[in-house]
């Protein structure tokens, strides 16, 4: 049976276009699109935004865009090997090849909003990174004040503010409830450990720590402090309201004799080491030594008896070495990453993996070394009783293991990894 011309065309009509159909499906799925998951970003105004693209799409590279709120910001065409950057981001953008790095220079709050990096090959794949970018004020450091108290009895009051956040708590036989305050972008905490109150003001971007040693105006039974640093005794007011002489002795040794009405009578082993206040009754010995180890007392003659108002202890101690703290980078993204730290004789290590380290702490006869991590960043401290310094390392793990394996998006980070070390003295009497 044949079939009707009418139906033959209309059946060659159909093949035609179902032809036409699946070569646009062929060149559209010739493009193969990979955007990686938004994120939000987060810096500080004057500071630089790295972002460090795959290297693995640098082979076959042809060409790549960096965007802002969909307005071109740079452009660059590997055949040409023509870098051409849009006002107004003049001097302020930067693509460095070698290193597979965009960079934006000098941010400025306008500069917070939605980004987009696309990467062109020569075999018609684009690779889509998009982000959002939020640029904060910088934090003021916080100011920490102390008002000490009237008599020994008293408590005393630490302050914090910074910005338009202020905490305060009040210590008391050298407890100090730990204080917080917050407001849209900042946060403001306030804790003590030992007798150094510590104040940190953050936002999402950055923080600044403040430290303050709190001198209680009262004599502990031991006193721990450091090579080459001074010892502050404050003396109650009332016990030596009546005294005629004040006796400052080391062991069975004189080290200072005050009696009123006269000059002060300073041993010569002790020149220029001891000061004696009379306005506020405190006591000082400078650039202690090792051998300045020992047993103290501060003694009074009230013109009826001798009286001892104080008796101590003091260790003198070396001063710490700041930890160092050095970073393994993973040689792949599915490897996990190690951080070491050592110092003087101790020394500690972590691996990490999806971003999630496990503390460590080691302990010899007079030293403590621990290893912790907040977000991203390692911290390390060495202590002993009389003072700690902490050494920080802000790891940006570029791509490392917080990405899958097969994760064809770029990746965002900073490519500067900050080290700074914080020296803080903690003072256990005053």
């Amino acid at each position: 049976m044949k079939q009707h011309p009418v139906f033959r065309k209309s059946s060659s009509r159909s093949r035609a276009e179902m032809m036409a159909i699946l070569v646009r499906l062929f060149i559209f799925l010739s493009i193969l699109i990979t955007i990686t998951a938004s994120h939000d970003y987060f810096s500080v105004v004057g500071h630089t935004l790295d972002v460090n693209l795959d290297t693995q799409r640098r082979i076959n590279l042809r060409t790549i865009k960096w965007m802002f709120d969909k307005k071109s910001m740079l452009t660059y065409t590997k055949y040409h090997e023509d870098l051409k950057v849009f006002h107004p981001y003049d001097g302020r953008v930067e693509f460095n090849e070698s290193i597979f790095c965009l960079t934006l220079k000098n941010l400025i709050k306008n500069d917070t909003g939605k980004y987009k990096i696309e990467i062109y090959n020569t075999a018609r794949e684009i690779y889509a990174n998009k982000y959002t970018l939020t640029v904060l004020d910088p934090v003021v450091a916080p100011n920490l004040t102390y008002s000490r108290p009237q008599k020994s009895s008293d408590t005393c009051k630490v302050s914090c503010e910074s910005q338009d956040l202020s905490v305060s708590t009040s210590c008391s036989n050298e407890t100090c409830e730990a204080k917080n305050a917050t407001s849209s972008n900042l946060n403001l905490v306030l804790h003590v450990t030992g007798t150094t109150v510590n104040c940190t003001v953050s936002n999402k971007a950055m923080w600044i720590n403040t430290t303050l040693d709190i001198k209680l105006c009262e004599v502990s039974s031991e006193v721990f402090k450091v090579v080459g640093h001074s010892l502050d005794i404050h003396l109650d007011k009332q016990k030596i309201e009546n005294y005629i002489k004040l006796k400052w002795m080391f062991k069975t040794n004189f080290m200072l004799i005050y009696t009123k009405g006269e000059d002060l009578n300073v041993s010569p082993a002790y020149e220029g080491r001891v000061e004696f206040n009379k306005s506020i009754f405190s006591l000082t010995l400078k650039n202690l030594m090792k051998n300045d180890t020992g047993n103290y007392i501060v003694k009074i003659d009230d013109a009826k008896k001798e009286i001892i108002i104080a008796e101590y202890t003091l260790t003198v101690l070396d001063p710490l070495v700041a930890p160092n703290l050095t970073y393994s980078r993973p040689q792949k993204s599915s490897d996990t990453c190690k951080v070491s730290c050592e110092s003087q004789d101790l020394s500690v290590s972590t691996s990490c993996s999806n971003e999630t380290c496990e503390a460590k702490n080691a302990t010899s006869s007079n030293l403590n070394l621990g290893l912790h991590v907040n977000g991203t960043t390692f911290n390390c401290t060495v202590s002993n009783k009389a003072m700690w310094i902490n050494t920080t390392l802000d790891i940006k793990l570029c791509e490392g293991n917080s990405k899958k394996p097969n994760s064809n998006g770029s990746s965002i980070q900073s490519c500067a990894v900050m080290v700074f070390t914080v020296l803080l003295v903690s003072v256990i009497v005053s």
